[in-house]
């Protein structure tokens, strides 16, 4: 879990973590790669420069891996990677992460994150101070500090392509990459342009390379607002836009430069049990181009997974982290293991959300 390292010197001498001790950290950190390679750790973004193709640039050649073993035991080359659903540090949320500290956000599941060689989840909202708000019915911005609660759980990759990153405007989502990068934790479907939106991020670990892609669908919402407006331009930040086209695109030109590809997708009706056509036709065109797993998120509720030979799609797994939602608080956490082979070993553990925040279910 790299991104402990990272806060680990920032944070082991100030901050006590109420009811959640800090993780030991592996001796070496992981080697997290992105493709558009991000500005310098804690300095802001610099301006979105031009971009000649949507087309990411793969001809960067991957850092070495470093000698490290996997958490969870695994021969070299496998790891345990754990996914959950939306986290949403805003609203009641980011008060309490104010008044009790970071620790408070996972520290009832953090026993079982703890025994993870790579964590995901899609974050859903801003990070930042910006005032910027969007004209959109929910708009989630979650304070600074909150970022630390995502360090010290070992978040290692967050999705930022859905329906929430640009809520408080382009500064807001510049402010979000910037914090993330500082603690570490790398992100897939957002950048400062369209190249670096659809670039894959590639995370090693225990000798396995893994690319990571993110997208959001097309939403519409009474307001008038759809996510298209927040698409990535040419020397504009925004979102990577799901389509089959830039799907089997992307996925077919990470292929080249990780073992495994991993597609993150925000699509679906929200509250629906079952997946609905466009999630269906995107993970067809993510598996059919080369990826191993399929990651969804929006819907806010379970929709299960389909497992097809050595390759899986999960279809929402939920909220994980989120107020107000007293109807969608049953959820998981999903843990299999990943190699080059594919995907083995899945299993999920039951979590049920409780004033806002996950709880195992004994």
């Amino acid at each position: 879990m790299g991104s402990r390292l990272v806060v680990a010197a920032v944070l082991a001498a100030s901050l006590v973590v109420p009811g959640c001790a800090l993780a030991q950290a592996p001796s070496l950190a992981p080697s997290i790669a992105p493709v558009a390679v991000p500005s310098p750790a804690g300095s802001p973004l610099a301006p979105a420069a031009p971009d000649a193709s949507p087309v990411p640039d793969t001809s960067l050649t991957p850092a070495a891996d470093p000698e490290e073993t996997s958490v969870a035991g695994l021969p070299r080359g496998t790891i345990r990677l754990m996914a959950v659903g939306d986290v949403m540090l805003g609203r009641s949320i980011g008060k309490r992460i104010r008044t009790d500290g970071p620790g408070i956000v996972f520290g009832r599941v953090q026993r079982v994150l703890d025994r993870a060689d790579l964590l995901v989840v899609n974050l859903e909202c801003a990070i930042t101070t910006s005032r910027d708000r969007e004209d959109k019915h929910y708009t989630f911005k979650a304070p600074p500090v909150s970022v630390d609660a995502l360090a010290l759980a070992g978040v290692d990759m967050a999705s930022i392509a859905n329906n929430h990153a640009g809520d408080w405007g382009d500064q807001g989502l510049l402010d979000t990459l910037r914090h993330l990068a500082h603690r570490g934790i790398a992100t897939a479907g957002a950048g400062r342009n369209r190249a670096e939106a659809r670039a894959p991020v590639i995370v090693r670990r225990n000798g396995l390379s893994v690319a990571f892609l993110g997208y959001v669908d097309a939403f519409t919402e009474s307001t008038g607002f759809n996510t298209k407006e927040w698409k990535a331009g040419p020397g504009r930040p925004g979102l990577a836009l799901a389509s089959t086209e830039a799907i089997r695109a992307d996925v077919a030109a990470a292929t080249s430069v990780a073992d495994v590809v991993v597609v993150m997708i925000h699509a679906g009706y929200e509250y629906a049990p079952s997946p609905n056509a466009e999630q269906r036709r995107y993970a067809r065109a993510a598996l059919a181009a080369g990826a191993t797993l399929v990651l969804g998120h929006h819907p806010h509720v379970l929709q299960g997974w389909t497992r097809k030979g050595s390759r899986l799609i999960h279809w929402s797994l939920g909220n994980f982290v989120f107020d107000r939602m007293g109807g969608a608080s049953d959820t998981e956490i999903l843990a299999l293991d990943l190699s080059a082979d594919g995907v083995s070993d899945v299993r999920t553990i039951p979590v049920r959300i409780v004033d806002g925040f996950p709880t195992l279910v004994s």
